[in-house]
């Protein structure tokens, strides 16, 4: 089973939310930096990439494969 990225904060979020986020890794403190223009949409695709072992950042993959 992949990983499970917590986005419980997030629940009211609204659609074409946009701005900057932060992925925590609340383990290591080590943190992805992205902005958007549409949250939801990016969302899905980071779950999609990084389940699927396509994400381009390393790093933030290694992360995940690794942590959860």
């Amino acid at each position: 089973m992949p990983p499970k990225l917590d986005f419980s904060l997030l629940k009211e979020i609204k659609d074409n939310f946009w701005g900057i986020y932060v992925c925590l890794c609340l383990i290591t403190n080590k943190y992805y930096l992205g902005s958007t223009k549409d949250f939801k949409h990016r969302k899905k695709c980071h779950l999609s990439e990084l389940s699927s072992q396509k994400h381009k950042n390393a790093k933030f993959k290694n992360s995940w494969n690794k942590y959860g």
